[in-house]
């Protein structure tokens, strides 16, 4: 009888609830350092972290997890909102899942599509109602009912309008509370990456898709 064993990487996946806000506290180049109160123990060098719902590596992690440091290259530029960030800005942070543990929100790549614009914030009752304009070849990959994340928090759909291009998610309290979501107003600029399962889908039915 053969014996085999598998090891099992960490994973390099989110699940798109966040456990933390950082702030920023130095912008040099192409690295932006962070710090993080309260501390997000067990940060080494090479680790991914979602920042912003962006996926990142530390370069630099000390003081027990209060502070660590991520280079940014041209493409996370090109695609995020993470060049127009200024010193002392918020962002959502959370580190990689590991095999086994549970997921609260939904597998986020933290590869973001693209930007997208908030139109509008609506408070009703005890949530609030926030609506996203994004690129209409990104639209086609948003179902009612489906995940998205903003800024790496997974949420749900309320609507989606394709011909406007745009979305709306409703935001709960706790939500709203401990995530970067209480400083968005109309005309923010937030990342956004769709559900990986849409964008498989999507590649598979295109080719027999005639339009």
């Amino acid at each position: 009888m053969i014996h085999t064993s598998v090891v099992i990487k960490e994973l390099t996946v989110f699940s798109g609830i966040i456990e933390a806000k950082g702030k920023i506290s130095d912008l040099s180049g192409h690295s932006i350092s962070f710090i993080v109160d309260p501390p997000l123990t067990d940060l080494n060098e090479s680790d991914s972290i979602m920042v912003d719902g962006a996926c990142l590596t530390i370069t630099n992690a000390s003081n027990e997890g209060h502070r660590f440091t991520v280079d940014i290259v041209s493409e996370t530029l090109k695609r995020t909102n993470l060049g127009q960030l200024s010193i002392n800005d918020s962002v959502n942070l959370e580190r990689s899942v590991k095999y086994g543990d549970r997921i609260g929100g939904h597998l986020v790549q933290g590869h973001v599509d693209s930007t997208g614009k908030i139109l509008k914030i609506t408070t009703v009752e005890n949530s609030w109602i926030i609506s996203v304009k994004i690129p209409k070849k990104i639209i086609k990959l948003c179902v009612e009912k489906g995940f998205i994340a903003i800024n790496g928090t997974s949420l749900t759909l309320i609507s989606v309008d394709y011909k406007m291009s745009s979305f709306e998610v409703a935001v709960v309290p706790y939500t709203y509370n401990n995530t970067t979501i209480s400083c968005l107003h109309p005309g923010s600029v937030v990342n956004i990456e769709t559900d990986v399962i849409s964008k498989y889908v999507k590649n598979l039915i295109d080719p027999y898709n005639p339009v």
